[in-house]
């Protein structure tokens, strides 16, 4: 399953409502660390939101090995 930047966007709104446990306002903008001038291992992303706060998410990619898949 491919998502586009749209359905990209709901699902990390999403994750990010069930990570606060409460309603978040919407999304402005997403960049990534690199692009904020710093630089990571891992792929890093900033999540900026309407009301001004912000998340880093961290995406860290990993093997799976024959018990996990």
């Amino acid at each position: 399953m491919i998502l586009d930047a749209v359905d990209f966007k709901e699902v990390l709104h999403e994750a990010l409502f069930m990570y606060m446990g409460e309603p978040c306002c919407s999304i402005k903008e997403i960049s990534t660390r690199e692009k904020e001038g710093l630089l990571s291992i891992n792929e890093n992303m900033v999540v900026k939101m309407q009301d001004g706060s912000e998340f880093e998410v961290v995406f860290i990619k990993r093997k799976l090995t024959g018990k996990e898949k």
